[in-house]
């Protein structure tokens, strides 16, 4: 997304007005899915919790068949009398788990999607255009180079995708927290001894 992002705005360089253009261009994608959402089936376990057994039978024969819909709707039974018999639960025991491995969990994945935006990735991401002309690239090729940088992001992101279940995620995790910590780093000796140059390293390092 972000790499069709910086594609759009290229296109429209130095057209008049083009910022309004490329604000109508997001209508098309968010009117596709308005219109596709509708083709997708309902739950298929809403369906069961509420008696609406042949529905959630349909929606699942759609997804693997009829024999796959069965078999699965009689899991989905089999969970919902499970809920069901474990009693009403409480949003103090999603945040105030009582044992302490759920606990540590929780703190764990609320950390890295805290720490994942604070450490100023998405500034970073407004901001490259900004530090490619720094460099001494002119508008248009700064928009260009953008792109190379989004490009980075997705071809780092396919290399990821493939390696989270070979490798696992702690491993990745701690691999790109201090890939962001040399690239923060790099980016600051750059602008502290103006080698405008070696930001362009750092930024593609945050890219990826």
């Amino acid at each position: 997304g972000i790499l069709l992002g910086y594609a759009v705005g290229l296109c429209f360089y130095g057209v008049s007005g083009g910022w309004h253009y490329m604000f109508a261009i997001g209508m098309v994608p968010a009117g596709l899915l308005a219109v596709l959402i509708w083709t997708v089936p309902e739950s298929p376990r809403w369906l069961a919790m509420r008696g609406r057994d042949e529905h959630a039978l349909a929606a699942l024969a759609r997804i693997g068949g009829r024999a796959y819909a069965e078999a699965e709707l009689g899991s989905i039974r089999t969970a919902i009398r499970a809920d069901a018999s474990g009693g009403a639960g409480s949003w103090n025991e999603v945040f105030c788990p009582k044992d302490r491995p759920t606990s540590r969990m929780l703190i764990a994945g609320l950390g890295v999607a805290f720490f994942s935006q604070a450490c100023g990735t998405e500034a970073v991401t407004y901001y490259i255009p900004e530090v490619m002309v720094n460099v001494g690239l002119n508008d248009f090729d700064a928009l260009l180079a953008t792109m190379g940088a989004g490009g980075c992001k997705v071809v780092f992101l396919l290399i990821a995708s493939q390696l989270f279940d070979r490798v696992g995620r702690r491993p990745m995790l701690l691999l790109s927290a201090f890939g962001l910590a040399a690239s923060f780093g790099t980016m600051s000796v750059s602008y502290s001894m103006g080698l405008d140059w070696l930001s362009v390293a750092g930024v593609c390092g945050i890219m990826g």
